[in-house]
């Protein structure tokens, strides 16, 4: 049970990983766009807003690291339509390989590469947008969801540490302890179904 906690914690970090970035993605994005919009070329696009990047989320950021490497290919001569999808292949984020793949299209395409890359960027700041609304209105509801699976562990401390002869009819033979394990069973249950109706995608 422990380990599926942990795996279970583990897997939720790194979604909020994925969340931040996506966030910091949408930001970059609309700095190239607007970069591109005033005639700059892609190339010194990514520099300016690394530029914009590193004062809005600072050098250590998750998009600092990954526009500096952008920033480096071009510099090998390494096409910027294959960086994207290098960096959207890595991240495993669904918007940003949805942006890949239409910078990709657009690329070969000859179509208004500033036009569309402003486009799919307000498209996926909207989609962003919607999500921490729904996140802001669902965060009182998450509060209570981990309270309420805190409370029978704390229940059962409680009652081993004050009063351990109530427990030994649960634990002190087979029957019980089949009891228990069912019972074990339905709260690990019921914790993944909460997680899983509050995990609302967009």
């Amino acid at each position: 049970m422990t380990f599926v906690i942990i795996k279970s914690r583990k897997k939720q970090l790194y979604k909020k990983s994925r969340g931040i970035l996506n966030t910091q993605f949408k930001d970059f994005i609309l700095s190239v766009a607007s970069s591109l919009t005033t005639g700059y070329s892609i190339e010194n696009s990514l520099k300016t807003a690394y530029k914009e990047m590193n004062i809005l989320y600072g050098e250590d950021s998750m998009i600092c690291g990954e526009i500096k490497n952008m920033i480096h290919q071009t510099q090998l001569n390494i096409p910027v339509e294959s960086i994207f999808e290098e960096f959207a292949s890595r991240s495993d984020v669904e918007d940003i390989q949805i942006f890949s793949a239409v910078f990709q299209i657009a690329k070969k395409g000859g179509g208004d590469l500033t036009k569309i890359i402003k486009s799919t960027a307000d498209k996926i700041s909207r989609k962003i947008e919607v999500k921490n609304e729904i996140n802001t209105m669902i965060s009182a509801k998450k509060f209570e969801q981990s309270i309420m699976n805190l409370i029978p562990m704390f229940i059962i401390c409680y009652i081993g540490f004050a009063s351990p002869e109530l427990l030994k009819p649960l634990y002190g033979n087979a029957f019980g302890k089949i009891i228990m394990t069912l019972c074990l069973g339905f709260y690990a249950a019921a914790y993944f179904l909460s997680k899983k109706i509050i995990d609302i995608e967009v």
